[in-house]
């Protein structure tokens, strides 16, 4: 699982900078916040895709720059979901390279509403990279609209 994980992480990492270059037309509308390390951020520019056959949401929002989070949830429904498990993908990364992503090793991610091409909710989590440096996400919440794939 943790191959299918990284596999994941480097999708959402590829796909975050593609979509970063694409017309603002293309965008869709949301909110997200989230305290990071006890900053608090809002994010400048977000993407909401909803895989219909997968049954699987993913949402990515980025800061300034490079820096960006990524929540990624299978069976996605209204719920409470453990961010250590193999339905949920975190992540947050301060530039494009895989060394400064960091992946959610606890937390959760609650879906408050979900449906009609919406979807609200809070996060939280602890990240780690691969030299073992954490951050942590905390005071998290979206809402948006999402695109169905």
């Amino acid at each position: 699982m943790k191959q299918i994980k990284t596999a994941l992480l480097m999708l959402v990492v590829c796909t975050l900078t593609f979509s970063s270059c694409k017309k603002d037309s293309a965008k869709t509308s949301v909110s997200l916040k989230v305290t990071i390390d006890g900053v608090t951020k809002t994010a400048s520019h977000v993407v909401a895709t909803y895989y219909k056959s997968e049954n699987t949401l993913q949402l990515m929002a980025t800061f300034s720059g490079t820096e960006n989070v990524s929540l990624m949830i299978e069976n996605v429904k209204v719920g409470n979901f453990d961010a250590s498990s193999d339905e949920v993908l975190t992540t947050y990364a301060t530039t494009n390279d895989f060394a400064n992503t960091y992946t959610g090793d606890s937390g959760q991610v609650v879906i408050s509403t979900f449906g009609n091409g919406t979807i609200s909710g809070t996060f939280n989590f602890v990240a780690t990279n691969t030299s073992s440096a954490t951050k942590t996400l905390t005071a998290g919440s979206f809402n948006t609209t999402y695109v169905s794939q």
